[in-house]
């Protein structure tokens, strides 16, 4: 199989010659084409299926505009499809495929409207603000607008060439909103975000973020629909075989490998990684799983790590034919 095909059958819980990776790092220091650049030297040396392009550069949408007190809000313009924000987006996009060709799916990372939304102004103030039913008023319009906005960004970016969306999520961290506040607040902009995306390309990969570390409701999320979910197991209360029939809207998981400073992928060897992977492949079987992180790894990780995971499904799924 090639990638796009792996990827393709993986995603829609169909047999594979070997599971799919799909590991990704941050290029915090380059912009245009030297970003893309970058993220072809990293695709190359390390063979992963998916390029996924990162969205760095692309978090603050605030454009210096300040906001302290609920009423500022009012005054706030977020950025239209016509806008660099965007625009710059799709160049991106556009680059990557010119420059890998046909060879992998390439895919684009999108954060969800209140994502963004705290990005821009800070989570502590927009959650206080979102809570208060006086302040809220004055976010909500800014919220609405900045929805209707990267929706028309998506059908952009897939005009553009993207095979499908890794979209983060947040807002379901324990003890911040009620669920009946996230449905409310929440849940309505990442609806639209998700219906909108699946709606061109049902291909898309739902990141289900622990910002911070700070552990999620998971069921805030649990009928959220895409092709594929990703969690942090090593955070939250649902091991990754359990994902199938928790989320059910879901077809297939992303995970396994923790992304902290400290996890295995930065500081392991390449027999403890090899190990690790199969031992991944072993638990979740080769149908419907996709070995590999959520968030984005530091700049620190090596390719070398990246490509010992490829290399234990590869010689994985070379033993599995023997046998077989």
């Amino acid at each position: 199989m090639n990638k796009k095909e792996r990827v393709k059958a993986c995603m829609d819980r169909q047999p594979v010659d070997r599971p799919p990776f799909a590991i990704w790092r941050h290029f915090t220091q380059t912009q245009g084409k030297e970003c893309v650049a970058a993220h072809k030297c990293v695709f190359e040396e390390t063979d992963t299926d998916i390029l996924k392009i990162m969205a760095d550069g692309f978090r603050d949408i605030s454009e210096n505009q300040v906001v302290s007190k609920a009423e500022d809000w009012d005054r706030i313009r977020v950025p239209q499809p016509g806008d660099a924000f965007f625009t710059q987006q799709m160049d991106r996009i556009r680059w990557s495929i010119e420059t890998i060709g046909d060879c992998a799916p390439v895919y684009h990372s999108v954060f969800s409207p209140y994502t963004l939304l705290h990005l821009a102004w800070g989570k502590e103030l927009v959650d206080a603000h979102l809570k208060d039913p006086r302040s809220r008023k004055h976010v909500m319009p800014v919220l609405n607008a900045l929805t209707q906005s990267l929706a028309r960004g998506i059908e952009n970016y897939m005009k553009a060439g993207a095979s499908g969306l890794v979209i983060t999520f947040t807002g379901a961290e324990e003890g911040l909103f009620t669920k009946e506040e996230h449905a409310q607040i929440i849940a309505p902009s990442d609806r639209v975000i998700l219906e909108t995306a699946n709606a061109i390309r049902d291909y898309n990969i739902l990141h289900f973020c622990a910002w911070g570390g700070w552990k999620n409701d998971l069921s805030f999320w649990k009928e959220y629909p895409g092709a594929m979910a990703q969690w942090e197991s090593y955070i939250e209360d649902l091991p990754l075989e359990k994902g199938y029939e928790y989320f059910t809207n879901i077809r297939s998981i992303l995970g396994g490998f923790q992304t902290s400073p400290e996890a295995l992928l930065m500081k392991g060897t390449e027999e403890e990684i090899k190990r690790h992977t199969r031992g991944l492949v072993d638990r979740m079987g080769t149908t419907g799983y996709m070995p590999g992180g959520g968030g984005g790894f530091p700049v620190t990780l090596s390719s070398e790590a990246i490509r010992w995971i490829g290399e234990a499904l590869k010689e994985s799924g070379k033993e599995r034919r023997t046998t077989g």
